[in-house]
């Protein structure tokens, strides 16, 4: 007696679920291997800054601009 088509349908869902879910967790597998790790240790602490007290003298200033007075009002 042949099978007829509805019959071997629950089989052919069963067959493309365990695919699916095959696929699924390989998928996982290779994004949890692949991802990056935390490090081993914690970096080193960061240096604090260096005072910028000593900067006037790496920058040449010029000399602050002279006033001209101011005209006298028209009469």
């Amino acid at each position: 007696m042949p099978r007829s088509s509805r019959a071997s349908m629950p089989h052919a869902l069963l067959a493309v679920l365990v695919v699916v879910i095959t696929c699924a967790a390989a998928g996982a597998g290779v994004y949890l291997v692949g991802r990056p790790q935390a490090p081993a240790e914690p970096p080193p602490p960061r240096q604090p800054r260096q005072s910028l007290a000593g900067i006037d003298a790496l920058v040449p200033s010029a000399p602050p601009p002279r006033r001209r007075p101011r005209p006298p009002p028209p009469p």
